[in-house]
């Protein structure tokens, strides 16, 4: 049976032909090197693997587009990027993964990731190693969507990793918000970071720039996070695999 169909897509920013698959098949999309332009449609998707990302892919997003799982980018020299979706998974405590439960775990390569909620109850929402490059702007790293968990930390960067983050906000962590370790580099600016028992923890020789920033205490936390309220909307010139949001109950 063929699982996909050559379509016009009907995005108004799009411009060229794309394919529409099938949900149970997308994971493996992610990963087929002849894909690198992803257009999310709106609803909640859920891998059932880690996504393991060893090309340039650019992910984009609907409003209400909602990716549930893991990913592992080793991309080399190339660029990958995400925006406009909301990522999510829920770390398993019974689950050991060298004691680490990560939902965005880059080791090699550039990711750039805006206008996303970043969401990791119980886990690690962000985290980059050895010479990875991370740019993120707009987003909101926490826990749970409704508060009623906490991540474990935010953003953490290792080895010689450099983050660059941006008019983003990092809440709701049972360790800290973002930790540096060894000669990593992690550059804050205009950041929001509150309710965590550390905002910034830092090891060795690590290079934090957190300025300027906001560090805020727990009673200052809404309820909600108001950024998921806030994405930008969509833009993108490219072809892209339109990804059909699945049943939900």
């Amino acid at each position: 049976m063929n699982h996909t169909s050559q379509a016009s897509c009907k995005h108004p920013a799009m411009t060229r032909n794309c394919t529409r698959i099938k949900p149970a098949l997308a994971t493996d999309y992610f990963r087929r090197e002849k894909y690198s332009y992803i257009l999310v449609r709106p609803g909640t998707f859920r891998m059932n693997q880690c996504v393991e990302i060893n090309k340039e892919i650019h992910i984009q997003g609907e409003d209400g587009a909602r990716l549930q799982g893991t990913w592992f980018f080793k991309a080399g020299h190339s660029k990958c990027t995400i925006k406009n979706v909301t990522l999510i998974h829920e770390a398993e405590p019974d689950i050991q993964t060298e004691g680490y439960q990560r939902m965005i775990h880059i080791v090699m390569g550039e990711l750039v990731v805006s206008d996303c909620a970043i969401l990791c109850p119980g886990g690690y929402p962000l985290w980059a190693a050895n010479r990875a490059a991370v740019t993120v702007s707009d987003c909101i790293v926490a826990g749970a969507e409704d508060c009623t968990s906490k991540m474990a930390s935010g953003v953490v960067a290792m080895e010689f990793s450099r983050l660059f983050i941006r008019n983003t906000r990092i809440e709701s962590a049972e360790e800290c918000c973002v930790f540096v370790d060894n000669d990593a580099e992690v550059k804050l600016k205009k950041c929001c970071l509150q309710s965590g028992d550390v905002g910034v923890m830092l090891r060795l020789t690590a290079n934090p720039a957190p300025v300027p920033c906001f560090l805020r205490p727990t009673s200052q936390v809404s309820n909600r996070h108001t950024a998921l309220q806030s994405l930008t909307p969509p833009a993108s010139n490219d072809s892209v695999i339109l990804i059909p949001a699945p049943n939900t109950r």
